[in-house]
């Protein structure tokens, strides 16, 4: 992650971007208990992570049945939903006042199994454009979400807002 973080020549946003993404895994670290092998529950992950990223004035809709995801699939989401929302913060919705940031799940039946969907879906911020390069919170958010959760991912620039599925 430090590797990651600290590429490219601008050393106060590699800075920014490496303690935003240290402080999402000790968060989620907390919500797993003193021994690390406590379940999280998702509503709690999704909560504390955006926490420094809404405010009142920005509402977020947040929904789901209770979930209880176990180490790993905890911490995985809570990076990809830190990445998502700084993101958010720098080019979507969460840019200005009027965005808005919706997060919801549920548990759906694939192949004869329980499987997590969730989606990530902006709305209210600039027109999105697809971006140049994909960086490491893109890789990680396609690559780490789809192996830890054992399915896809889809991550759509549409010109209304960013989706993720």
């Amino acid at each position: 992650m430090a590797k990651q973080s600290l590429k490219g020549e601008d050393l106060a946003a590699a800075r920014a971007a490496f303690l935003g993404r240290l402080k999402a895994v000790a968060d989620a670290q907390l919500l797993l208990g003193d021994d690390h092998t406590t379940a999280a529950k998702l509503d709690d992950l999704v909560l504390s992570t955006l926490r420094p990223f809404v405010s009142e004035q920005q509402p977020t809709l947040i929904s789901g049945p209770p979930l209880l995801l176990p180490p790993k699939q905890a911490l995985t989401l809570t990076i990809a939903a830190h990445e998502l929302a700084t993101n958010s913060m720098k080019y979507g919705a969460l840019s200005v006042p009027s965005g808005r940031v919706s997060i919801t799940w549920d548990c759906v039946r694939k192949g004869g199994e329980e499987k997590l969907s969730l989606a990530w879906r902006e709305s209210g911020g600039p027109p999105v454009e697809t971006p140049n390069t994909t960086g490491f919170g893109t890789r990680m958010i396609k690559q780490a979400l789809a192996a830890d959760f054992e399915g896809s991912v889809e991550l759509n620039y549409d010109r209304e807002g960013v989706t993720y599925s």
